[in-house]
C-alpha cells in the first residue's frame, strides 16, 4: 500500500490529479475530475502537435462548451502538469545540434582541417550557450535618479486637506477609497485553480 497522503480539503483539481498519476489506485477520481483530467490530456496532444494556443482556446470552447477563460486555465494547467511543449521541443532540439556540433569537430580534427575546426567549436559554443552574454554587466541607469510622478483622486485630495486643516494627517486611517468591489469568499466547490467539481 502506498504511503501517499489521502486527498484533503483545499487540494486543488490539479493537486488531486498529480496525485492520481503517483498512485492511481489510492487516488481514485471523481467522474468530474477524471472529465478534467482527459481535457487536460487533450490540450498537451493538441500541444504536442504544434496546436496555437487561440486555436486550441476555440476547440476546447465549441468541444467541451465551457467558458474562454477555462479554456486558457486548462492550457495553463495541462503545462503545469505535464510541462510546457515548446520549451521542452527546444532544449530537445538544442542538445542534437549540439551533438551533431561535437560529431563535426571530431571529424574536423581526424581530418586536420583547421578552418572547419574553428566552425565546429563555434557552433558548440553556440548550442551549449556560451555565447551567450552574462546579465552581470554593470547597468548605470539603475541607479539613475527618478522622480516619482503620483497622482490622487480628487476625493482622496479634498480628504487629505480637510485632515491637514485639522492639523497632524494619520495616513494609517485615510479612507478615501472610491473602487466598487464585492467581497469574494472560497466556495468549497471551486479550486484555487479555477476548475469547478460541480
Amino acid at each position: 500500500m502506498s504511503n501517499l497522503p489521502a486527498f484533503k480539503r483545499g487540494d486543488s483539481s490539479l493537486d488531486k490529479i498529480r496525485a492520481y498519476y503517483a498512485d492511481p489506485k489510492k487516488y481514485e477520481l471523481s467522474p468530474t475530475l477524471e472529465a478534467v483530467r482527459e481535457r487536460l490530456q487533450h490540450v498537451m496532444q493538441l500541444r504536442l502537435n504544434y496546436w496555437s494556443k487561440q486555436k486550441i482556446v476555440t476547440y476546447l470552447k465549441d468541444h467541451y462548451d465551457i467558458e474562454q477563460a477555462q479554456a486558457y486555465a486548462d492550457i495553463r494547467n495541462s503545462e503545469l502538469l505535464y510541462g510546457e511543449i515548446n520549451e521542452t521541443s527546444r532544449k530537445a532540439k538544442q542538445a542534437i545540434l549540439y551533438d551533431f556540433s561535437f560529431q563535426f569537430l571530431q571529424r574536423a580534427r581526424e581530418r586536420g582541417d583547421l578552418k572547419a575546426e574553428a566552425k565546429a567549436l563555434e557552433l558548440l559554443s553556440k548550442f551549449g550557450g556560451l555565447d551567450e552574454e552574462d546579465n552581470l554587466e554593470f547597468n548605470p541607469e539603475k541607479f539613475e535618479a527618478v522622480t516619482p510622478k503620483l497622482s490622487i483622486s480628487n476625493k482622496a485630495m479634498a480628504k487629505f486637506m480637510e485632515m491637514a486643516m485639522k492639523g497632524v494627517v494619520n495616513l494609517n486611517d485615510f479612507n478615501a477609497t472610491d473602487i466598487d468591489f464585492e467581497d469574494v469568499t472560497n466556495d468549497e466547490n471551486t479550486n484555487v485553480d479555477g476548475i469547478s467539481e460541480t
